[in-house]
Parts: structure tokens; C-alpha cells; sequence
């Protein structure tokens, strides 16, 4: 287990090997703020934002997006685009989405060049602070993600590992 200051030392050793990072961890764990605070100048792969920007003069609620399913193929789409401009670069890349299970992060890890560095930051954020959050969340932007959505992500939980290919796994409290 590895801390913030080796993930800003990976940042650094990054000037001529990018580092792509998963970030792990439920709706409200933290990972858009320890974005924003800590990946400046990364190209970051979020859903998320594809969602809003899609969304955008359409009328659509946030929660309407998941229930349309042309609305999803073009999220998808664009998802696919901003992973390609992503890999094919030399910046380092964050995926700031949940990545919960072993399959969703494979379906990238696959993709990833081989002489990148891989790192996996882990949100481990108590499920009432994730409750509280995501009830501000609705309450500030109109974005609702049902507990029992976050219950059954949290279930689903497998641990990143060094087998998956991370070079690192950096557990934040």
C-alpha cells in the first residue's frame, strides 16, 4: 500500500513514461474532487462529464440520460472517441469513473501501451459519508443516484490487484 506522495513521485517519473490512473470507488467516494485537486494537465476519461456535455439544451434530467438508450450509444460513442484521443497521446490519463470490478477495468488495461505506467487509486469512503454526499450532490445539481444503485456497485467491489497489471495501488482513507 502505497500513499499520496507516491502518486505524485509516479507524477513526476511521468515526464517520459505517461501514467494513466484508475480512480476506484462508488458514486460520492471522491474522485472528481481528488481530480480536480491533484491530476492538473491530465487528460481525463470521465462518463460523467460526457453525459453533461451531451445533455446539454436537451431537457434531459441527469437520470433521464439512463433510461434513453440512443442518448447512451452516443455517450458510448463519444466515451470511445475520448479513450482513443486519451491512449494515443503522451499525457498522463485519468479515468475518472468508477471501476469497480475487475472486467470494467480490463476492458482498458487491455488497451493501454505497454510502456505506461498503471496505477489504481482506491476510494475507500464509509457508505454514510457517500450517503451524505450524494444526497448534497442531488440537493446542489439535480444529479440522483438512488442508494440502491451504490449498494449494489459497493457489492460488486473486487479489489484492484498487481495481477490485473498495476504498477501501484494506492489506498486513500
Amino acid at each position: 500500500m502505497k500513499n499520496l506522495q507516491s502518486f505524485n513521485e509516479f507524477l513526476t517519473e511521468s515526464i517520459t513514461t505517461p501514467t494513466i490512473t484508475w480512480l476506484v470507488g462508488p458514486p460520492a467516494s471522491g474522485k472528481s474532487t481528488w481530480q480536480e485537486s491533484n491530476a492538473k494537465g491530465s487528460f481525463v476519461i470521465s462518463r460523467d462529464d460526457l453525459v453533461d456535455e451531451l445533455r446539454k439544451g436537451t431537457g434531459m434530467s441527469y437520470s433521464d440520460t439512463f433510461n434513453d438508450s440512443s442518448f447512451q450509444n452516443r455517450v458510448n460513442q463519444a466515451l470511445e472517441n475520448r479513450i482513443k484521443k486519451g491512449l494515443s497521446g503522451s499525457t498522463n490519463v485519468v479515468v475518472d469513473m468508477t471501476n469497480m470490478t475487475v472486467k470494467s477495468r480490463e476492458r482498458l488495461m487491455l488497451r493501454v501501451p505497454l510502456h505506461w505506467k498503471k496505477v489504481a487509486i482506491v476510494f475507500e469512503t464509509p457508505r454514510s459519508e457517500i450517503i451524505k454526499r450524494l444526497k448534497k450532490r442531488e440537493e446542489e445539481t439535480g444529479k440522483k443516484v438512488g442508494i440502491n444503485i451504490v449498494d449494489k456497485m459497493i457489492r460488486s467491489y473486487e479489489k484492484p490487484t498487481k495481477s490485473e497489471g498495476f504498477d501501484e495501488i494506492i489506498f486513500l482513507k
